[in-house]
Order: C-alpha cells, then structure tokens, then sequence
C-alpha cells in the first residue's frame, strides 16, 4: 500500500468510528464541539522529517471546556486544555508519545525480535501498516471513546477536573482558569488549591535544586511562575469570598 492510500484509509475508518458519535473532521483533525462548551479532538500528527524512506506519525487526544462553543477553523490541539497522547496499547499512560513507524530506510535500520533498529540505538515496536491500522483503531475504540463517554456535562468535567491526579492545573494559561471560574464558581476551588499547592511544591523542589547562577539565568521563569502564583491566589481568594 502506498504511504498517501494508508493514511487515507486510517484517518477514514478512525473517522468512521467517531462519526456516529457527532465528530466532524477537518484536515488533520477530528472533533466535536458540544453545546455546553465541551471539545473533543483527536490529532493525526506526522513527523516533519518524513521522506519516502522514513514516515512516522503520532496520535495526539485534547479535551476542553469553552464559555461558548469554538468554531471549528480555529481548533488546534495546541489549544486544548487537557493534551495527551493515544499511546501504544491500552494499558499506557496518557503521557506516552508513541510515533508509528510507517516506514523506515533499509539497510540502515533493520527489524530483529520485533523492535526497529539502527546501529546507534533502537527505534522501538516494528508495526506493519495492517497492524499500524489495527492497532489505532482499536485504541480510538476502547480507550478513547470510554474516556470521552465520560464528559458529557459541566459536572462530568468537573468531577475530572477533582479526580485528574496528573492535571495540569497551571499549565492553563489565567485567562483560561478564569474561565473556569466564571463557569463553575467556587465549585472549582478544589481543584485550583490542589493544583497550586502541588505546582508549588515542584516549583520549590525545581528552585532548591539550582544553583545561585542557575537561579540568575531561570530569573524569568521564575518571575513568571511568581506572577501566575499570586494571581491565582487572588483569584482563589475572590471565589471564597463570592
């Protein structure tokens, strides 16, 4: 099969497994934006090294809330909230960056016991394009979905929001917390005070571990990390007092 055929059919039968779920799909991108301001997204990423000897791709899942829905030309994953990745198989992590290798140059690299090698290092699991197939079809179908299946309201979203161990909390830009906030009030303390109490924690961990010059040369990173603290605090503050 061709390079240009396998990709068509792959993102057309990962489509034909959202579709009846009301996604909608654009370039490399398959969505749905609910009513409610809750975006589904999945990402059909390639590698901007690929040449016809070497091709690879990865698989990338947003989620997020909006006061209003966003229109469709302007959904990226970059503006998700919550960014993941599908992984390999269904008992990995969201954080496992998989890249399917497509193809790859011969003789430099070469498959043994079903890993890709080349003579510096090796490249990972060898997939033919079938199994490729097969394999994100099968994870958009019975990881994917469930985990969608789940946020359907404000409530769900918020219920993941206080469960999510490994939520990015400060990684939201203020005006996306703020959001937030004016969608659900102090309902959402919760989750701001867990997510600054351990985005300090590490933050203090990070500091103590450099050094005077270290801290000179991170002084912007720094500062910044302290202005996004003290805004939180007084936004955390405003909603208890709300």
């Amino acid at each position: 099969m061709e390079i240009k055929e396998f990709y068509k059919k792959l993102w057309d039968d990962v489509y034909a497994i959202l579709k009846p779920q009301g996604f909608r799909r654009k370039g490399s991108n398959i969505f749905l934006v609910q009513e409610n301001g809750i975006v589904k997204l999945i990402e059909l990423q390639k590698s901007r090294f690929n040449t016809a000897d070497w091709n690879q791709f990865t698989m990338n899942v947003g989620l997020a809330l909006f006061e209003t829905p966003v229109e469709p030309e302007k959904l990226h994953y970059w503006c998700m909230h919550f960014r993941y990745h599908l992984g390999e198989s269904l008992e990995d992590g969201w954080d496992h960056q998989f890249w399917y290798h497509v193809t790859f140059p011969k003789p430099y690299c070469w498959v043994e016991n079903g890993i890709i090698h080349t003579p510096a290092f090796s490249m990972g699991t060898y997939l033919s394009m079938e199994n490729i197939h097969t394999s994100v079809c099968g994870l958009v179908s019975k990881k994917v979905l469930p985990f969608w299946d789940s946020i359907q309201t404000h409530a769900d979203y918020l219920t993941f929001l206080n469960e999510n161990q490994n939520s990015p909390g400060l990684g939201m830009n203020m005006e996306s917390v703020r959001m937030l906030a004016r969608i659900y009030g102090k309902e959402l303390l919760p989750f701001l005070e867990r997510s600054l109490e351990g985005k300090w924690k590490s933050m203090k961990n990070w500091m103590s571990s450099l050094s005077e010059e270290q801290k000179v040369s991170q002084a912007i990173s720094i500062e910044k990390w302290e202005k996004k603290k003290q805004e939180l605090t007084e936004l955390i503050e405003e909603l208890k007092k709300g």
